[in-house]
């Protein structure tokens, strides 16, 4: 029988014990360092961190998926009034080998969700006195403590039971179970009894002990975001904002699908997958600051570190390989279809252009119908790919001439992934499951299946839903049966792990060129106005060293034949490669200075994020999925009182401005470094100074779709202009 035991706000405090060569780990207890959640993008990169603090000796167990009791192994429960939802995710746990161990967690869900799963806080009273306890937890299910869990328990081969287990690449599991005490650390109870108080907070949470009471009780300590808080806020008040003409309301506030009635609502409809993979999405509201407007907790000072810039790659699959027209075809070497024009690339995703031969610029045929396939729109991919290749100021000037108003251009800054598509239209009809426990085959909202264009020409295409990245790409290479996607396109923010999938037969050689030089590719990536997102030429075919995947392949690691292959990301640098955006890790703010400080970013967390940038350029390993944001990182600290700093390594910028709902008026974070009208870039301090005053390269507000500068610009202007400026609210 399985039992789910839910998180606690109780445990034993921080303490760093010696591990004994005569007990085995864990056996005296868990004590939580590190516990993410939020997005993919770094959930690679953050386990290898953990393995530096960590050392050769850790313990990783990781899982995603039902086991074969149908039981969800990971999921993340929301339990403010009015939410209640669980949303599945992938978990990697690791721990050292002490007695009383110290363990790393970290949740793959998605950046708003992660977002607003460490925001949310429920407001408890106990004997008159109320604290603010954060609502979200991860549950994990008993079986993950059995003997040879991913033995007995993880049937990889059943579609409805695909538990699998060794999700971190390169980092195969040393374990087939948690040990019991780190179970419980991560589940046991988050009731807290009516006649007695919380506990103290841990350390952990960031909060001054002899201040308990006056702080947070947090699960999670830290949240992995592909977009800025402020952001994540932003496109979770649009998705439950009630439609509109300019899609600033996506409609999913809708009663008629479950969703509050009220605009912006506090929850709405869920979001189901178009490929009957039985994933779902829960879209809940949260703030920043203040009062929680669900659980009415208060919510504790917050900030966000920047680590790092992505490309979001455009991707297609190689099924059709007709000549002239299918997105596979190589008759023109290395591919025919290789780069797309960012207009056309907009309308493809809004779904006014549906053939493949709308790609290209020489010649012209009927082509084959496209289908786009789409991420929920709270995900921090479809966020970031929504307002810098979709929704922007590119192609919003009105037509130079008129047209009858059926077929007029529409602005690209009033459209949108969700042109044209009702979250409830044929809810629960012929043809569309009301619970995407099957796909969709006909019309539908929700699971989306949007028919593009018409059935003349080259016939019609469409639009799909895909959740989370392991999901999209996948499905863009038509790993699901239906609805058949013959010429799919998508997108996903580059990593190796997210691009793996549009490669088969690789072979486990480690030797990396050979590993390389095995692969079968049935997807490519396509530049975007003939600029690569990873190399200095098209496809990397004229680098040196060239791409060793062939030009337009993702380049293939499995972290075996170390180390990988050093990506220059060239135009992410130097800023003219369109679709990026910052990753971030979520925490909490300093709020006072020594004794009399209430709250603290937790020491675990900064040793995670300086670890997460010193992984990517790590010369042994590489795993190269991002341009680090700060190099030469040191601490002059220790373990439990860190001082890390650096040296800026990414000397471009999106510019920050303040979207409607944010509490946070825009900072780029520069003028804070610069000190009688010279800005020093060395040596910064990685630590986010106070929640009122912020230091160097700490930023607020808006960056989504910010229009690309240079950090040297915004210095002069700040200069020129006077000590409080920056270059605000400037559009891509």
């Amino acid at each position: 029988m399985t039992k789910k035991i839910l998180a606690a706000m109780a445990f034993a405090g921080l303490l760093l014990v010696a591990p004994s060569v005569f007990a085995a780990p864990c056996t005296a207890g868990a004590t939580l360092q590190f516990v993410g959640v939020g997005s993919s993008a770094q959930q690679n990169t953050l386990a290898y961190a953990a393995t530096d603090i960590i050392g050769s000796s850790y313990h990783l167990f990781s899982v995603t998926g039902k086991d074969t009791n149908n039981n969800n192994t990971a999921l993340v429960h929301d339990s403010r009034p009015s939410a209640n939802k669980n949303d599945s995710a992938t978990v990697w746990v690791m721990w050292d080998t002490a007695t009383n161990c110290n363990v790393y967690a970290y949740y793959t869900e998605d950046s708003a969700v992660g977002v607003k799963d460490f925001l949310a806080f429920s407001k408890i009273t106990v004997g008159g006195k109320s604290y603010s306890v954060q609502a979200a937890y991860g549950v994990l299910t008993s079986d993950l403590t059995d003997t040879n869990f991913s033995g007995t328990e993880c049937n990889t081969g059943d579609p409805v039971q695909n538990c699998a287990t060794g999700k971190v690449g390169g980092l195969p599991d040393t374990d087939t179970q948690l040990p019991s005490s780190v179970y419980v650390a991560l589940s046991g109870t988050n009731s807290i009894p009516a006649n007695q108080p919380p506990n103290a907070p841990l350390a952990y949470c960031g909060v001054n002990p002899s201040k308990a009471g006056s702080g947070s009780y947090c699960y999670f300590n830290a949240a992995g975001t592909d977009i800025r808080p402020e952001d994540a806020l932003y496109a979770t008040t649009r998705a439950l904002t009630t439609k509109n003409a300019t899609l600033t309301g996506l409609g999913y506030n809708n009663a008629a699908c479950g969703g509050s009635g009220t605009s912006p609502g506090k929850f709405g409809c869920p979001i189901f997958d178009s490929f009957a993979q039985n994933k779902t999405f829960n879209v809940l509201s949260f703030k920043l600051s203040g009062s929680d407007p669900l659980g009415s907790g208060t919510i504790p000072a917050t900030t966000a570190f920047n680590v790092g810039a992505a490309p979001l790659l455009v991707i297609v699959g190689n099924q059709d390989t007709t000549a002239g027209s299918g997105f596979g075809d190589t008759s023109v070497a290395p591919y025919t279809f290789h780069d797309i024009n960012r207009q056309v690339l907009a309308e493809v995703f809004q779904g006014r252009l549906h053939c493949t031969t709308d790609l290209l610029t020489t010649g012209a045929s009927v082509g084959s119908p496209i289908q786009a396939v789409l991420r929920e729109p709270l995900s921090g991919t479809y966020n970031g790919f929504e307002f810098t290749a979709v929704r922007t100021l590119l192609g919003s000037g009105n037509p130079f001439t008129s047209a009858p108003s059926a077929t007029a251009a529409k602005s690209n800054a009033d459209s949108g992934q969700e042109e044209g598509n009702d979250p409830i239209a044929n809810q629960g009809g012929s043809g569309c499951p009301a619970n995407g426990a099957t796909a969709p085959t006909a019309s539908c909202g929700d699971p989306l299946y949007f028919q593009t264009g018409s059935t003349s020409g080259c016939g019609q295409g469409l639009k799909l839903r895909a959740i989370g990245t392991g999901e999209e790409v996948p499905a863009v290479v038509n790993h699901y049966g239906a609805p058949a996607v013959s010429d799919g396109i998508g997108y996903s923010f580059w990593s190796f792990g997210n691009l793996a999938p549009l490669a088969t037969g690789c072979g486990s050689s480690t030797n990396q060129n050979t590993y390389n030089g095995a692969c079968n590719f049935i997807g490519h990536y396509l530049t975007v106005d003939g600029i690569d997102p990873l190399y200095a030429t098209p496809g990397g075919a004229n680098d040196s060293p060239a791409n060793p995947a062939g030009a337009y392949n993702p380049p293939q690691c499995n972290f075996k034949g170390l180390p990988c292959n050093a990506l220059p990301f060239t135009h992410v640098k130097d800023g003219t490669y369109p679709l990026w955006s910052v990753l971030r890790i979520m925490s909490f703010a300093n709020v006072g200075t020594g004794a009399s400080a209430t709250l603290l970013t937790p020491p675990a967390v900064l040793n995670m994020i300086a670890n997460d940038m010193i992984e990517v350029a790590n010369s042994s390993r590489r795993t190269g999925d991002f341009v680090p944001f700060l190099t030469g990182l040191t601490n002059s600290g220790t373990l439990t009182a860190p001082s890390w700093s650096g040296n800026l390594n990414l000397f471009v910028f999106r510019s920050h401005y303040k979207a409607a709902g944010s509490p946070n008026n825009p900072l780029n974070g520069h003028k804070s470094c610069i000190t009688g009208g010279v800005a020093d870039f060395t040596n910064v301090a990685l630590g986010g100074g106070t929640s009122t005053s912020p230091a160097c390269l700490v930023d607020k507000g808006n960056d989504m779709g910010g229009a690309v500068l240079t950090v040297q610009s915004d210095v002069d202007w700040n200069i020129d202009a006077g000590t409080t400026a920056e270059q605000y609210n400037l559009r891509q």
